[in-house]
């Protein structure tokens, strides 16, 4: 293989054009900015069907179907992300996801919340799972990078349904009205416990103090 100064200009400078081209035929139908890497935008960093580096969004589906599994029938896991952390003002930590939820979503943002469903076998419902998290902001992701969005929670985590953190309306409420149990750890974070606390239809509560979840890593 010749190296790179004993090629002519021309040809090399024709190399680079095609391998800016591959690389946006990989990434042109994967438009929605995410605030991870993704395989299809950083194939140097993941292979094709990885979340994380190393875990496949089968394996993250299979966390989540053997926490289902543990879950009594018509039960509800509720799992918190992190939230963000300020030294000062406006300059954050750097960001640490929960481990029990990356365990499950490989998803680093925070502020969003995992619901994970069993369905009453009498109904005939199979396992859920849908996410809250972060809505798209420009103004913010100015500063603080992209977020994935609605859009990507569905496209690139494999959720059965995305809500926006900031305003789940029903979403969170129909949940909790069908779940014969809900399993939630209120000392994660404080907005999204909020939300939880907040969301319950009339006549039902989230238990107090919250049952706790089983281990997950065992899970695998």
């Amino acid at each position: 293989m010749q190296s790179l100064n004993t090629l002519p200009f021309r040809r090399v400078f024709r190399e680079l054009l095609q391998c800016r081209r591959s690389v946006s035929e990989c990434t042109r139908n994967f438009a929605t900015k995410l605030g991870q890497p993704h395989w299809e935008t950083h194939p140097h960093l993941l292979q094709p069907g990885e979340v994380t580096p190393g875990t496949t969004a089968i394996e993250y589906a299979s966390r989540r179907a053997a926490l289902a599994e543990q879950l009594p029938s018509g039960g509800v896991a509720l799992i918190a992300a992190h939230p963000e952390r300020f030294m000062s003002h406006d300059i954050p930590y750097r960001f640490r996801q929960h481990s029990d939820f990356m365990y499950l979503s490989g998803f680093n943002e925070p502020d969003a919340l995992l619901i994970i469903e069993k369905g009453a076998d009498k109904h005939g419902r199979e396992p859920g799972f849908s996410m809250l998290v972060r809505p798209h902001d420009p103004k913010r992701e100015i500063w603080d990078g992209p977020r994935a969005g609605i859009d990507g929670a569905l496209q690139a985590f494999a959720a059965d349904r995305a809500y926006s953190v900031a305003a789940p309306g029903d979403a969170l409420r129909s949940v909790l009205h069908r779940a014969s149990s809900v399993l939630f750890d209120s000392s994660i974070n404080p907005a999204v416990t909020a939300l939880v606390e907040a969301a319950p239809p009339s006549g039902r509560s989230i238990p107090s103090p919250p049952t706790p979840l089983p281990p997950l890593t065992p899970l695998t």
